[in-house]
């Protein structure tokens, strides 16, 4: 699968958000957290340059313990876990940071070509403003974490749909060596565990952030689950402004956060929904199970075969059909 974050149109808007952030008295910081493959190491390379000087880059992935460190402990093969970071270090450097601006700060990183970290990679300059500091565990409610946290004015978590995560984490595995079965295995007893851990600290983040994701080629604005239901003009419109404004051709929305009445053709809420999304020359995915409506009406049932033929509004079980779409048969031109 082709994904990657696109991050024009939400750049420019997040970045003058990070900015701000800033203070006189001492510099800022900006936590970007969320889960394995969201995006968030992106997204905090991309602000740090489009804030030029003003703003540094401090990854947590810096305070990886050491392979050494992980079999002394037994973690080796939990390699990316909370515990398997040096998190007082950490929160000492960012203390460090805000409190001492008269020398310059060398920061550690991890070398994934290596898989261990290595020190001095990235820098802070005494006149900078911003500290973007991005990583897993930012906004867990455990000791050391907790204590990172309270250095940081503001904490930011990137979510993005199970799949894209999923398809990013294989990419990124079977491209440092591992096989397909080895990456896989390793998602689903490592990364998807961290993941769960770090969903859990979403309600302790200032901002949820939903990066465009570019598919095969196609800006999609993937839709979380639990935003507002998707049931006439105006949720429609709202979908609509948002998809327009940061770029987006197709905008996919979860079933579950779509109202009954878009499924009871009578209402006209499907016909209404659909017919805007075609005024502004939007593509409109529905992405989920959807059988229990289906099961129920055989006019729903052609309504759904009939729209999948087109161009404007699709029905999807799952992501990873959807992406297949994407691939065969992408948006047609504006």
């Amino acid at each position: 699968m082709d994904f990657a974050v696109a991050l024009d149109a939400d750049l420019t808007v997040l970045a003058a958000d990070a900015g701000e952030l800033t203070r006189e008295d001492r510099p800022a910081v900006l936590g970007i957290t969320g889960p394995p493959g969201a995006g968030k190491s992106t997204l905090a390379r991309a602000m740090t340059a489009a804030l030029g000087g003003a703003a540094a880059y401090v990854p947590l992935d810096g305070f990886h313990l050491s392979n050494a460190q992980l079999d002394r402990l037994g973690l080796r093969e939990r390699k990316g876990s909370e515990p398997g970071f040096d998190v007082w270090g950490y929160a000492a450097l960012l203390r460090r940071l805000v409190a001492d601006t008269t020398r310059e700060v060398y920061v550690p990183d991890f070398d994934r070509a290596l898989d261990e970290p290595v020190a001095a990679r990235h820098r802070v300059p005494p006149e900078t403003r911003l500290i973007v500091t991005e990583g897993n565990y930012l906004a867990v409610d455990l000791p050391g974490w907790r204590e990172a946290r309270a250095l940081m004015d503001a904490v930011w978590y990137v979510d993005a749909p199970a799949a894209v995560r999923d398809a990013r984490l294989m990419s990124r595995h079977t491209g440092f060596g591992r096989t397909r079965a080895a990456a896989r295995s390793w998602i689903d007893a490592n990364d998807g565990p961290n993941a769960a851990l770090v969903a859990a600290s979403r309600d302790r983040c200032d901002r949820v952030i939903t990066p465009v994701v570019a598919t095969h080629g196609v800006p999609v604005l993937p839709c979380a689950p639990d935003g507002p239901p998707l049931d006439g003009y105006a949720s429609a419109l709202g979908l609509i402004g948002d998809a327009l404004g940061r770029g987006a051709r197709l905008v996919a929305v979860p079933a579950e956060r779509v109202a009954d009445t878009f499924f009871s053709l009578r209402t006209g809420v499907a016909g209404e929904i659909a017919q805007k999304f075609t005024d502004y020359h939007l593509r409109l995915a529905i992405v989920g199970d959807i059988s229990r409506h289906t099961a129920k009406s055989s006019a729903l049932r052609d309504y759904v075969r009939e729209a999948d033929r087109g161009t404007h509004v699709w029905f999807s079980p799952t992501w990873d059909d959807l992406t297949a779409r994407l691939r065969e048969s992408p948006p047609p031109p504006n």
